[in-house]
């Protein structure tokens, strides 16, 4: 009777231990990713998702983009008495981006000896909208005569109808390093135009010239934290 009841012990708390371990899930994830695009620019992106079901969340992310060379912006005014050009060397292309977005993910994969780690496919679409739709361009004015450097007119252009909204389409494999960390690689899929705030700016009747693609492409890769919750029964 004392050997049956202390089995009967041992199986319940193993029971109880295998229900309190399938009851813990992420519930945030927070990621860092950097990036390269078909603009010739690089991309960092701090997201953080919460996940109030398995497999699907709401994610956050704060885009800052950037050239991976300086750009500057210069010409002749129509008289051709002036030579005009940019006060700095900063693209008219937007800098700053917000990018909500739901997550779906499949269930991971276990891999490793010891089954601690997990391959996963994340499909992630949602919006980009940046925070600045129309830039603006400092200029100054030179006398259009050689060896005279020192400006004496100076001007501010302002770009009209930049667009607000772009969507966008993440695919990435997740690999989970244990319990608290995860490595992921990806593609990015999108209309953003990168230079919407400046595409139809003008100045001395002439529009300025900008690289144009129809869709933008970036390949990523990431780092995340994730923090779990243990649900009661």
């Amino acid at each position: 009777m004392k050997t049956t009841t202390l089995l009967f012990i041992c199986l319940l708390l193993t029971v109880g231990g295998q229900a309190q371990e399938a009851e813990k899930r992420p519930v945030w994830k927070v990621e860092l990713a950097g990036a390269l695009n078909n603009y010739s620019a690089w991309e960092v992106e701090p997201t953080i998702t919460y996940l109030p079901i398995p497999y699907a969340g709401i994610t956050m992310g704060f885009l800052f983009c950037n050239t991976i060379e300086d750009e500057s912006y210069s010409g002749v005014s129509k008289d051709q008495r002036w030579r005009w050009s940019s006060d700095d060397d900063s693209p008219l292309c937007h800098h700053f981006a917000l990018r909500p977005a739901i997550q779906l993910a499949t269930p991971a994969l276990k891999l490793g000896k010891d089954k601690d780690m997990g391959l996963s496919f994340i499909l992630s679409p949602g919006l980009t909208i940046p925070l600045s739709v129309n830039q603006r361009l400092n200029i100054s004015y030179y006398p259009n005569v050689s060896g005279i450097w020192s400006s004496q007119r100076f001007d501010q252009v302002k770009n009209r109808g930049g667009r607000a909204i772009f969507y966008h389409i993440k695919g990435m494999f997740t690999l989970d390093l244990g319990e608290q960390y995860t490595l992921s690689a990806g593609y990015t899929f999108s209309d953003f135009d990168m230079y919407s705030g400046g595409r139809n700016m003008v100045v001395e009747g002439k529009k300025l010239t900008m690289p144009a693609f129809r869709f933008m492409h970036s390949f990523f890769v990431s780092l995340g934290s994730v923090s779990y919750t243990h649900l009661r029964a």
